[in-house]
């Protein structure tokens, strides 16, 4: 999780603020509209010290009005001295790719930030985002408290380090929810099996807990990580994060580098790049024709769009000579997958007939585990090579099955 305090914009007056901010997280803003998002609904978002509703439009209007008008109050309590500071505080907490919190897990969180951060009496409304590359949340804060019971004013004051609080605050929901870790001002650390302990970055480093080069270590979905486990082999997030990048980033540090010879460097991987909305994607095709996609800056942090043409200058697709280049490249992903599952060799001598057979045994050794992991799990198998095998196995264990299972008694859970 990676937090991020937001400041208001300059020419935003102190008390309007609250209109601009809550229709940008709520969906209800002119570039909501212009982009094609829908408002958020009640599902998406929710409110703390607040009596108003936020499923539309017209409650997050209200929600705005209420926020606003209580923080002018505070401009005229002799309480609050005039305050003439900006009530709003604003700030977003972004979770890693493929990690997506439930609503529960959202009010945990906001309610474990505000409280900490001595905002937990305060007026907040809060919501998700789901519609960007990962899940990330906004929660709006208006600092000034007004007792409706006393009419006593308060204004919450802003911790000025809010920023390392608000780090070792998500390595705590981290832990709390099981999500990965970020890195931060604040760290995660296990200096004994079992036993995590969250402390400074620097002190991390210092004791030998916490690589500096943490940036540079794969980083793979969710979804990658279980192709991983299933496959035996890399995903291509995790592929095309080497050598091709490797390869890319040699080009890129030469002078008068140009988008020719990055697309011809990556062809030789039959890797493209391509544009996707507003960034990047590159893509690679199996033996199949399934085609494998994954963000550009998979590739390193230096590989986001707007970093790549800074390089390159604006985005030039491939040539048809490059793109038939890539289809015919020997050094692909699908190769590399079968030699890492099959133990294949590299290089275009299939060997010894002894050879060949060693490898065809391997194959059908291979195919068997996976038939058994697939048939445990229930997975629907769609390799034709391996649908026969599943078959088999299925076969092979529906006796033991039926013997297992108590005669009379539902497939379902007791009662």
């Amino acid at each position: 999780m990676i937090p991020t305090v937001l400041k208001p914009g300059k020419s935003d007056h102190p008390h309007t603020a609250f209109k601009r901010v809550v229709e940008y997280v709520g969906r209800d803003d002119d570039e909501a509209r212009a982009k094609g998002r829908q408002p958020l609904t009640e599902e998406s978002c929710g409110v703390f010290n607040i009596e108003a509703n936020c499923g539309t439009p017209e409650d997050r209007d209200l929600i705005w009005q209420i926020m606003s008008s209580d923080a002018l109050i505070a401009t005229h309590h002799r309480g609050t001295k005039n305050y003439r500071g900006n009530p709003l505080y604003h700030f977003d907490v972004s979770w890693m790719e493929g990690e997506h919190p439930t609503r529960e897990q959202l009010e945990q969180t906001v309610r474990h930030l505000t409280g900490d951060l001595e905002y937990g009496k305060c007026q907040t409304f809060w919501a998700i985002h789901r519609d960007t590359d990962h899940d990330h949340l906004h929660v709006v804060v208006n600092k000034v408290i007004l007792d409706p019971d006393t009419g006593e004013v308060a204004v919450a004051q802003k911790n000025r380090f809010d920023y390392r609080e608000l780090a070792r605050l998500t390595r705590e929901i981290e832990i709390a929810q099981g999500w990965q870790h970020a890195p931060g001002y604040f760290v995660a650390v296990e200096p004994q099996p079992g036993r995590k302990e969250i402390m400074p970055r620097q002190e991390a480093v210092g004791r030998g807990l916490w690589d500096k080069d943490w940036q540079r270590q794969k980083q793979i979905s969710n979804a990658a990580g279980r192709a991983e486990y299933y496959m035996g082999a890399e995903s291509f997030q995790a592929w095309v994060a080497l050598e091709p990048a490797q390869s890319l980033l040699e080009i890129l540090e030469k002078s008068g580098a140009t988008w020719a010879q990055a697309h011809a460097v990556l062809a030789e991987f039959g890797v493209a790049i391509e544009l996707k909305g507003s960034g990047m994607v590159v893509k690679a095709a199996l033996d199949d024709g399934k085609i494998l996609v994954a963000k550009a800056s998979q590739l390193g942090k230096w590989a986001s769009k707007a970093s790549l043409e800074k390089r390159l200058g604006p985005y030039a697709p491939p040539s048809a000579e490059i793109g038939l280049l890539a289809r015919q490249a020997q050094k692909n992903y699908a190769r590399a997958m079968r030699e890492q599952r099959l133990g294949e060799p590299s290089s275009g001598n299939s060997g010894t007939d002894s050879d060949r057979q060693a490898r065809k045994d391997e194959r059908a050794a291979a195919r068997s585990e996976a038939a058994r992991q697939a048939t445990r799990l229930g997975i629907v198998v769609k390799d034709a090579d391996l649908q026969h095998v599943v078959s088999a196995e299925k076969a092979r264990l529906k006796p033991s099955i039926q013997k297992a299972r108590p005669h009379g008694r539902s497939r379902g859970l007791e009662r």
